[in-house]
């Protein structure tokens, strides 16, 4: 996949004339070699696999974490279930506001909110002591985590430009296995007897 073909995706899912054009005005990072067309995974490129990984992680637990959550907080089936609906309705809400807030803003502003989002969205999840709080909490991370999504797939098709395809795919092969991850952690560390709540709160703080 040449730039080209990248910048059509990218605009084809997530952007505006407007903010193509930002996008294309941008200059690529100084310090990013690419000696004879060679693909160089700099430490800017694992951070946003990390973060992807992460984003993939905390999303795949929701439905692992029903069962504890319904047993905490003494939920019904139907309550216990608007988490998945309210990180489901974020996803939906951040396609409406995310092209207004990349609008005039360097996508290194999306970065850091979306992240910060999925940090607060956890905290919430894991501190709230009444349904009404933690799905705020899903919510919030369904919107802003989707925020980070955007991000990082300007990122690394800015970043790496006709080798975008290659940065995409491994970003994605990463957050997969992160979220493989989720039913597995959460089991051992309830079978160890640490709880869920640290496997949040880990997972968020991480980032």
């Amino acid at each position: 996949m040449n730039l080209a073909t990248a910048r059509r995706l990218l605009r084809y899912n997530y952007g505006t004339k407007k903010n193509m054009a930002q996008f294309d005005k941008a200059p690529p990072r100084q310090n990013k070699p690419h000696p004879d067309g060679a693909f160089i995974r700099d430490p800017f490129t694992w951070q946003n696999y990390l973060l992807l990984s992460l984003y993939a992680l905390l999303q795949a637990a929701l439905g692992p974490l029903q069962p504890f959550l319904r047993e905490e907080l003494a939920l019904s089936y139907t309550v216990a279930g608007l988490h998945m609906s309210a990180f489901a309705l974020g996803m939906i809400g951040a396609g409406s506001v995310v092209d207004r807030f990349l609008t005039g803003r360097p996508a290194r502003h999306a970065f850091w909110l979306g992240s910060a989002g999925m940090v607060a969205g956890g905290v919430l999840l894991i501190g709230g002591r009444h349904p009404a709080l933690t799905i705020a909490g899903a919510l919030v991370m369904g919107l802003l985590g989707s925020v980070l999504l955007v991000a990082i797939q300007a990122n690394l098709t800015r970043e790496h430009g006709a080798h975008s395809a290659t940065a995409l795919t491994e970003a994605n092969v990463v957050a997969s296995a992160g979220a493989a991850l989720a039913t597995l952690l959460i089991g051992l560390l309830e079978r160890w007897q640490v709880g869920w709540p640290f496997y949040c709160y880990r997972s968020s703080w991480v980032q």
